[in-house]
């Protein structure tokens, strides 16, 4: 959309806990810090793989060596880059990636906020999705149509057209 908000980067406003919050777009130097912290999430899952495995078989040092160059290796070539289909599904389909995102977007108008609030605000969006999934579960078992449509998962019961 090309309207004059999109353009100038407006922040978007979200209401919780009695609070608004100002959602910001994020610029280059966010997307500096989500690339650190795939790379943070990326070695962090190599290296605790790697250890589970050695901790299972009880290997000698000099095996241990190996595999922890074989995996420094892998972490350095196959880098997951910010805007490739990994890197969208690791910052958009996971829970720890969603809160990073609201944690950067609403941190940049409200220093206060913290990675704490980002947890609770998505875990609050996730049991309200949950609900709003069940209720169109039970709609759709009771054979009511008119609700099948209003508790779908991407409806916002909230928004104006």
């Amino acid at each position: 959309m090309n309207d004059l908000a999109s353009l100038t980067n407006a922040p978007k406003t979200i209401e919780w806990k009695g609070k608004t919050y100002k959602v910001h777009p994020l610029d280059l130097e966010d997307h500096g810090l989500l690339q650190a912290w795939l790379d943070e999430q990326t070695e962090t899952h190599v290296f605790g793989v790697l250890a589970r495995q050695c901790a299972k078989a009880e290997l000698p040092v000099e095996v241990l060596k190996f595999m922890s160059g074989e995996a420094m290796k892998q972490c350095s070539r196959d880098r997951v880059l910010i805007g490739t289909p990994e890197a969208d599904s690791a910052l958009q389909g996971t829970t720890e990636g969603k809160i990073y995102l609201t944690f950067l977007a609403v941190s940049k108008g409200d220093k206060s906020f913290t990675l704490k609030d980002a947890r609770e605000f998505a875990n609050k969006d996730a049991r309200d999705t949950l609900e709003r999934m069940v209720a169109a579960a039970d709609a759709m078992e009771s054979g009511d149509p008119k609700s099948e449509d209003s508790g779908s998962v991407g409806s916002n019961p909230n928004a104006t057209e």
